[in-house]
């Protein structure tokens, strides 16, 4: 399938070099404290790589005295909205579609959600509701490196984003419950590579 994509900037080594630097990071740190000590049977796996979904949702905003643009990201999967700075550059990348995961969240639900962001942090900021509307939508994706490691006998997931090299903490744990646009193996396989795309950074 073809799909608009941000940009890969970061390798396979990278991100695996992200993964063991961040494996005794603070966040790892501080939840020791709060459970027992966990028994690590195996390294952290060789990444696979996915595509994850999200909306952006341009509105402009009318005030009395300005206009205003703002551009809100809606989670593909979960539903979640933030503010984001603007349109993404994208390419457009053809992908398997068992690396693609499924959008759970359709573009009228994206919209709602998205008002509903807007409506909540506007009254907040301006103790006043401007006239808004979405003027413009778009749908993309994001490539994530997922990493697996057995503990205790359980699976854990660490996403990294393939263009920043952050953790994305949300995805580690949704990860077992994505739904893909084709049927896979629940195994994460060895060999995947964003190499190919990779371009200078251009965050969003």
């Amino acid at each position: 399938m073809i799909i608009s994509c941000t940009n890969s900037t970061i390798s396979t080594a990278e991100s695996l070099e992200i993964v063991r630097r961040d494996h005794t990071g603070l966040i790892d740190t501080l939840l020791s404290v709060f459970r027992k000590k966990e028994v690590s049977t195996s390294p952290f796996k060789q990444s696979e790589s996915i595509y994850y979904p999200y909306w952006v949702i341009h509105y402009h905003l009318s005030f009395t005295d300005r206009v205003e643009s703002m551009f809100i990201v809606v989670d593909g999967f979960t539903g979640d909205a933030s503010f984001t700075k603007g349109l993404p550059i994208l390419d457009q990348v053809e992908v398997e579609n068992n690396k693609l995961v499924r959008c759970s969240i359709p573009l009228v639900k994206s919209i709602l959600l998205a008002n509903d962001f807007l409506t909540d942090n506007l009254i907040f900021r301006d103790k006043r509701m401007p006239s808004c509307s979405p003027v413009d939508f778009l749908k993309l994706y994001k490539p994530y490196y997922i990493y697996s490691n057995e503990k205790n006998g359980k699976l854990i997931y660490k996403a990294i984003d393939a263009q920043t090299g952050e953790r994305n903490y949300s995805l580690d744990i949704v990860y077992p419950q994505l739904l893909f646009e084709e049927e896979r193996s629940g195994e994460i396989r060895e060999g995947n590579r964003f190499e190919n795309r990779l371009r200078r950074p251009k965050t969003y």
